[in-house]
């Protein structure tokens, strides 16, 4: 019942953003922009609800499918006003038709035109589709997922908005990171169960496509080389590694890229300036670094109204960019600004320094400066193949294999030419009226190179995905010039062809392989639910006890456990409550006063300890990670509290995946290797008395991120340890 609220609620959105977007470029032939209009609305039209009623408080399932069922039909209505109503539905059925075979569309005209963009196309669908089956059968596993993004959900359902939580400093991105990509989470989360929060990734994928065609269209007459290297740029593994996860950083782009096409849009009009509006809305309040790609296109946006209202001669756009800015403050504003309210910082946690101006923002996150030297990032960049690295936060060859080689080289001389053309001569006269010309992509270029500026790593492609796409659409002016015609198809079917092949490299990958998966499909439900399939998650003993015995409001508590996400049941009904050691008698009076049912500790520390001594009060349940274990309040007779009570799974529980992440350590951190089932990290012993004992960002994550990463045979810390390098070749 709740998955089916859930189609109804998202398919009357989409019906109502259709609606609109027809109506609003009616008189507009591009199919891919109306359709591009429409996608904008629909994500404004999921995230308003959530965004609102969080912010309010009152985010529970019935009143976010009472606002969301208004706010659909208050947008249908106005897509309908003032229109003869039979007229404007015919309109609107036209559109959806239109919009719901654009794939279909695309891959009949590329197969006409015996182009390569057909099977990119293909393998665009089939990724996106089977990504999509695998998010659905296998439990959520990914690191900064089940780390914080998936506890920005949990908290919100918890405490039913987006109020502060009480939590320690590494986990402090719940509450200060801007938090709308988490909307999506929410919104296929609230009305059943976390089955499908790795699956909007998937969701994301074609509106990135969709946005990277509309943009290429206006500079380039080539449609196939447009809708190939589209696909191109979502099968980057940087990007298309994201799927079957809960990184957002899809998310982002696929916001930057549509904000990047409104913004810039030549001669903007009052539509494209609410849309515009809306757009860099999406993109502040996407990511912690939303802010600053909102600033960069914002500017641009307001210069761009300027000089629209100069070529129209007209001011009404003014007034536009003012409801438009109201709009971008209202969603990117909330966490901004409590952030500068309570701590003087609007990032925070993360410590924001600027010696030349004297800014200081207090953190307990300092953001570091994780630049590999050059031979290390060429190694990363040009280095062979090295499966086993491949994770949704992928490192190495993030920009694939063929992109270095052929694609940013010619990027490079297409950005020349392209400096050339524009102080050498005019070529509008060449370009069709619709299309903008040489300046306008100069323009448009340099504002993704100055987009990537600030970024930590560069060698990192998860931190300038967009320049990805800034790449690729350079490539595509330039294979579209005269003198590129003859090279343009074997260069653009490297690329594709490329593209597919190295998605058989990548290992892990999306963490689940094809057995695992048929294994998985003929579980229940309930019993895919608590299967492992990677290091972050509970033990499938353990997760099926917390099934068992977690209901609705049941407390579970955690001192600094990395992964607080994995405490809460498939529903997300019990709570999970922050409780700092300080001393024994303290610990467990506060575990009394929450009615705690479980609490996960560290091993051979304080909690442990405390829960372990007589009289019995609490018992063992099993493993909660590496180094963890889970306690239940204990309920039997006295004396036999030594022991859990056996839980036995419907379903026989398979071994994880063996863990091969070299995951990164954060500053602070001390490890002891784990390989083949090695001993637990060195993590000390905390204070068994006194003030509770201070939890530093990275204390837990950086002890736990231990070295078993068997295709990096020796490793060593770099920055403070936050990064890891290879000291000798791989093999």
């Amino acid at each position: 019942m709740g998955f089916a609220l859930l189609l109804a609620l998202t398919l009357l959105a989409a019906v109502a953003a259709v609606a609109l977007g027809a109506r609003l470029y009616a008189d507009e032939r591009s199919r891919a922009e109306v359709a591009l209009a429409a996608a904008t609305i629909w994500l404004g039209l999921i995230q308003l609800p959530v965004h609102t009623l969080g912010w309010l408080e009152r985010l529970t399932a019935p009143t976010l499918a009472i606002a969301s069922l208004c706010t659909s039909l208050v947008v249908f209505v106005a897509a309908h006003a003032g229109r003869r109503p039979f007229e404007q539905l015919h309109t609107t059925w036209r559109a959806l038709s239109d919009v719901a075979t654009l794939p279909f569309a695309a891959i009949d005209e590329a197969w006409r035109a015996r182009s390569i963009a057909v099977l990119a196309l293909l393998a665009a669908i089939f990724v996106a589709a089977w990504t999509f089956v695998v998010a659905w059968l296998a439990p959520s596993s990914s690191w900064d997922g089940l780390w914080y993004h998936e506890a920005m959900v949990g908290f919100a359902l918890q405490n039913r908005g987006f109020g502060w939580v009480e939590l320690p400093d590494y986990m402090q991105a719940v509450n200060g990171y801007a938090r709308n990509s988490e909307h999506y989470l929410i919104w296929v989360t609230i009305f059943a169960d976390r089955r499908l929060v790795d699956a909007v990734q998937s969701v994301m994928s074609p509106i990135l496509v969709l946005a990277f065609f509309a943009l290429a269209r206006r500079y380039v007459q080539w449609r196939m080389g447009a809708m190939a290297l589209g696909v191109v740029f979502f099968l980057t593994p940087g990007v298309v590694l994201q799927l079957r996860s809960t990184y957002i950083d899809l998310t982002a782009v696929t916001a930057f890229v549509v904000a990047l096409y409104w913004t810039t849009k030549p001669r903007m009009r009052g539509r494209d300036v609410w849309l515009a509006g809306l757009a860099l809305g999406l993109v502040g309040s996407s990511k912690s670094t939303g802010i600053y790609f909102m600033g960069l296109l914002g500017a641009v946006s307001s210069a761009n109204v300027v000089l629209s209202m100069v070529q129209r001669r007209s001011g009404w756009l003014l007034l536009h960019g003012l409801g438009a800015t109201l709009v971008l403050l209202a969603l990117a504003g909330p966490t901004y600004g409590r952030n500068l309210e309570r701590y003087g910082n609007p990032l925070w946690p993360l410590r924001f320094r600027i010696k030349a101006l004297k800014v200081d923002w207090p953190g307990p996150q300092d953001v570091q400066d994780q630049q590999y030297p050059l031979s290390q990032v060429l190694d990363y960049l040009y280095g062979p193949p090295s499966p086993g690295h491949d994770y949704a936060d992928t490192r190495m060859h993030g920009y694939g294999h063929v992109l270095p080689y052929l694609g940013i080289p010619l990027a490079v001389l297409a950005f020349l030419l392209l400096v050339w053309r524009c102080f050498a001569g005019d070529n509008r006269h060449s370009r069709p009226p619709t299309r903008a010309g040489p300046w306008h992509l100069l323009a448009l270029s340099l504002v993704v190179i100055v987009s990537v500026v600030p970024s930590p790593a560069y060698w990192w492609s998860r931190f300038q995905l967009q320049a990805i796409g800034g790449v690729l659409l350079l490539l595509l002016w330039l294979l579209d010039q005269k003198w590129g015609s003859p090279w343009r198809e074997g260069i653009v079917g490297a690329h594709v062809v490329f593209s597919i092949v190295v998605l058989f490299w990548l290992k892990p990958g999306w963490d689940v392989p094809l057995e695992r998966v048929v294994e998985l499909a003929a579980m229940r439900p309930a019993d895919r639910a608590v299967q492992g399939t990677g290091f972050c998650q509970l033990p499938t003993i353990t997760a099926t006890a917390r099934e068992r015995e977690l209901g609705p409001g049941d407390v579970a508590v955690f001192s600094d456990h990395p992964f607080p996400a994995t405490l809460w049941n498939e529903r997300m009904t019990n709570r999970v409550v922050f409780v700092p050691f300080g001393s024994r008698d303290q610990y467990l009076a506060q575990l009394d006063a929450l009615r705690a049912e479980w609490a996960v500790v560290r091993n051979a520390s304080g909690e442990s300890r405390a829960l372990r001594a007589l009289p019995p009060r609490w018992e063992q349940v099993g493993p909660a990670g590496q180094g963890f274990t889970a306690f239940r309040r204990f309920s039997g007779p006295p004396g036999t509290g030594s022991a859990a009570r056996p839980v036995q799974p419907t379903h026989p529980p398979r071994p994880a995946l063996e863990p091969t992440k070299m995951p990164r350590a954060l500053p602070g951190a001390t490890f002891r290797g784990l390989r083949d089932g090695g001993a637990a990290p060195n993590l000390p012993t905390p204070r068994d008395a006194g003030a509770p004992r201070p939890l530093d960002a990275g204390r837990t994550l950086g002890r736990m991120r231990s070295a078993f990463d068997a295709g990096l045979p020796r490793l060593a810390p770099r920055d403070g340890g936050r990064t890891l390098r290879p000291t000798k070749a791989r093999p």
